[in-house]
């Protein structure tokens, strides 16, 4: 099985849902939309998942392998409906969807229950 990764930001939470899914046996597209605001250690995980076996990192700019995959998941962004200039492609290239979402510290949390259920 072929995943795409959609990812905001490469964080510890990305790293561990991709190695999850390489233990699994499948083969991920690491694709990072954006790492400005990145720590040390965000910067080292990236090296680390573009160093290991049957992962493949781009950026949204390039071209992303293949011509379709089985699975997106789309990683840590409370704001999905901002960005549906960029998932619309992704989209329409896989069987299915998945969505990890952690909320958004700025809002209270009820506000973001209800934002996060409407998206």
């Amino acid at each position: 099985m072929i995943v795409d990764l959609l990812v905001f930001r490469v964080d510890s939470l990305t790293f561990t849902v991709a190695k999850a899914i390489l233990v699994g046996g499948h083969k991920i597209n690491l694709i990072c939309v954006s790492q400005e605001h990145v720590c040390d250690i965000d910067t080292r995980l990236l090296r680390v998942l573009s160093e290991t076996p049957g992962v493949t990192v781009s950026t949204l700019h390039e071209d992303i392998p293949g011509d379709s995959s089985d699975l997106l998941i789309v990683q840590n962004h409370p704001q999905l409906f901002n960005h549906r200039s960029l998932l619309n492609p992704l989209a329409r290239r896989t069987n299915s969807i998945t969505v990890i979402s952690l909320g958004d510290r700025k809002y209270a949390r009820k506000n973001v229950l209800k934002h996060q259920l409407r998206e």
